[in-house]
């Protein structure tokens, strides 16, 4: 298995570098040969040219390209019709991202149309003879991928119309709309359902699908943030009515047929401010030496009948949203903060995943299957630290175990080749109002590292004895391809700034000299600048059928099997262990690419609410802070300034370059301004002081001025 796994990502290499050579030919829209590709990649070894001819002949084999004469090719004329998608900044600019090679191209105001970003479209690259630059002409509009939008009302003063400005900046068009309510506001925010878009309308007709409230209020903001990314805000009453049928207490024969952990010692460690507990961990002592580990999963299928109404709605989320100030859950609150939540002192259904592991955190043995629990311990991150630290205190000894074993197996993923990543999270402190008067920054120790190692241990057992059990292979896996080699090469010549010497001579090799690097980011020897851009090669992880390994992590397997509560993904996975452990065929596979493609699109779109709502608390935070200074670091370049992060709340603000007294010019190949007479600069990583200047919570604008 292992070698076909590396085989296969081997092909997955290849592939990508073809997409790389192709990429040329829509660069230069003319012919080139294989010395002139190798001129404009800048690879120049014979290893590198042999890979060049024989990604040629590929692309040339699939009719992407016409060899013209020996060795000579050129774009073929079919392929001059590009297919992708619309994306706007977040000023509301259109351009045309290639599907295929991932290419960004600007699209001239005057092409606009009809389109909206996130539409798919086919459309001509051409040049602009003026200014040297390639742009998209959309010729066909294949779908529609939007059409819910949230805005504020603005009132014509006559008639019963009105527009909607959209809260996203993205969308660049008002929305006019016909037969107002008669009790609507002027400025409140409300739902839209775009209707028809008439041919020579500067505005498409939409309808008033809903009410969301007055603008400027956390609640409307934030509930706005959701319906944007088009999750519902409560359940379908024939959802709820499924949980009526629902047996939550423990039969006589379900005991039977469930192993029984209740006398073994089990805890939960979680986020101080949790409301659900999905895994716990128990140990014990076995007589022939080993450490029997728990780690003991919500059994949300048992309540979950699959095919029901709530069924179908939780999959239709596919994932609970993590809001600035609150939660919106994929299950009804009854099921994710009762029912399936691991409370202590309590009898619960688990689905449990039990390792005898040796002292040097090696599993010799798995088991998989239905259990009940009763957690004895409800800790938090830190407060289970602290008796570690103490050495005395509840589990004391449990926990010890536990985190020498955790620190076993990290040691070895490492190793093994993961990435050695640490994020920075920050946590809100709210009045009374519901405003955020403080922002800290989530301190990661030892125990957080605890719950990770075991649960990442799981999530990989469960996918190989999956993957060993079904010859078919019809599951569920969490994938994360190979880094973009363009972008790595980026980050190996900006981290020589901070004299840190990158390479990249294979991917494995690659993730060492990361960890290296992160080691040096996390002793202060460096600015942790590096880590975000380091994250920016990533590729990101996925839901799939189709099984690539998860590079990241360095596991040639891998799925989520840990939160069933907050993830669909885990749903679908214990139902497949159930019924390989039941050894019946009644998992449902299929669409199963569709339905993984479906919880991905989820899942991005959780996100953006998520930092759309930090976003917006940021701000807010900041509202009253202008004219205060801050030590500040560059953050992020933009070809008009850049931005700057506060890192004790980690805010960020905007300077324009044509705001300083200088005249300064920007260099793409360094990611730099300098000065065009003297030697001054501003770049990556660079500490500055800053004024706050102006802060619009309307616009989610932070603007600093330099001191």
């Amino acid at each position: 298995m292992k070698k076909k796994g590396k085989h296969f990502r081997s092909n997955k290499k290849h592939l990508k570098f073809e997409k790389k050579v192709f990429r040329c030919f829509k660069r230069e829209n003319g012919s080139l040969n294989y010395k002139q590709i190798s001129a404009i990649l800048d690879l120049y070894e014979h290893y590198d040219v042999e890979r060049i001819k024989h990604a040629l002949e590929n692309i040339c084999s699939k009719g992407q390209i016409i060899e013209l004469s020996p060795g000579k090719y050129k774009l073929n004329i079919r392929e001059e019709v590009w297919n992708g998608n619309v994306v706007a900044s977040k000023y509301g600019r259109l351009g045309f991202k290639d599907e295929e090679s991932g290419e960004f191209f600007s699209i001239k105001s005057r092409d606009y149309g009809q389109l909206i970003d996130g539409d798919r479209i086919n459309c001509k690259i051409y040049k602009d003879g003026r200014k040297r630059k390639r742009f998209a002409r959309p010729i066909e509009l294949i779908e529609r991928t939007r059409n819910i939008f949230v805005g504020r009302i603005q009132k014509t003063g006559e008639g019963d119309f009105a527009f909607v400005l959209p809260t996203d900046k993205r969308i660049h068009v008002d929305f006019y709309v016909k037969s107002l309510p008669n009790d609507i506001e002027d400025g409140c925010i409300v739902k839209v359902g775009l209707e028809e878009w008439r041919s020579g309308e500067k505005s498409p007709r939409a309808k008033i699908l809903e009410v969301i409230g007055t603008a400027g209020s956390i609640d409307v903001e934030m509930r706005s943030i959701l319906i944007e990314k088009g999750f519902d805000l409560i359940f379908s009453d024939k959802a709820l009515a499924c949980m009526d049928s629902i047996h939550f207490d423990i039969q006589k024969d379900e005991e039977i047929n469930r192993r029984d952990f209740r006398n073994i010692s089990t805890f939960t460690i979680d986020p101080v401010d949790a409301k659900d507990f999905d895994d716990a961990l128990s140990l014990h002592r076995l007589k022939n030496g080993l450490w029997e580990v728990g780690i003991h999963i919500a059994d949300v299928t048992y309540y979950l009948e699959e095919g029901s109404f709530l069924d179908k709605e939780a999959f239709k989320r596919a994932t609970s949203v993590y809001l600035a100030d609150r939660v919106l859950p994929m299950l009804p609150e009854k099921m994710s903060n009762h029912w399936c939540s691991l409370v202590p002192n309590e009898t619960r259904r688990c689905f449990s995943a039990v390792f005898e592991i040796d002292d040097d955190g090696v599993v010799q043995n798995e088991w998989y299957g239905r259990t009940l629990i009763y957690s004895d311990r409800r800790f938090d991150y830190l407060e289970a630290m602290s008796i570690i630290e103490a050495g005395e205190g509840d589990f004391v000894d449990e926990l010890k175990v536990l985190l020498k074993l955790s620190k076993k197996l990290r040691k070895k993923r490492l190793k093994d080749g993961a990435i050695a990543f640490e994020s920075n999270e920050v946590r809100f402190e709210f009045n009374e109002n519901g405003r955020p008067n403080k922002i800290n920054i989530k301190e990661r120790v030892d125990t957080h590292k605890l719950i990770e190692e075991f649960m990442l241990l799981a999530n990989r057992m469960v996918a190989s004895f999956l993957r060993k059990k079904d010859v078919h292979d019809h599951n569920v896996y969490r994938v994360h391809d190979l880094p973009d080699e363009e972008k790595v090469f980026e980050l190996i010549r900006f981290a020589r700034k901070f004299d840190i010497n990158l390479s990249y001579q294979s991917p494995r090799q690659f993730t060492l000299e990361l960890n290296k690097m992160m080691k040096i980011i996390e002793e202060g020897g460096a600015s942790r600048m590096l880590q975000q851009m380091a994250i920016k090669t990533m590729a990101k992880a996925v839901y799939t059928s189709k099984n690539i390994g998860h590079y990241g992590l360095g596991f040639d397997n891998y799925t989520h099997f840990t939160s069933p509560i907050r993830r669909y993904a885990d749903v679908i996975v214990h139902r497949k262990l159930q019924s390989i452990l039941d050894k019946e065929a009644r998992f449902n596979k299929f669409d199963l690419e569709a339905r993984c493609e479906h919880i991905s699109k989820q899942e991005k779109k959780a996100m953006e609410a998520e930092r759309a709502s930090t976003k917006y608390m940021k701000v807010l935070f900041m509202e009253d802070k202008v004219g205060e200074v801050y030590e500040g670091v560059i953050s992020s370049m933009m070809d008009w300034g850049f931005f700057v992060e506060i890192p004790e709340t980690t805010c960020e603000g905007a300077i324009r370059i044509s705001d300083l007294n200088e005249n300064f010019y920007f260099d793409p190949a360094s990611q730099a301004f300098l000065a065009s007479y003297g030697n001054t600069s501003y770049q990556l990583g660079d500490k500055i002081k800053v004024e706050v200047k102006a802060v619009n919570v309307d616009q989610r604008t932070i603007d600093f001025k330099l001191l």
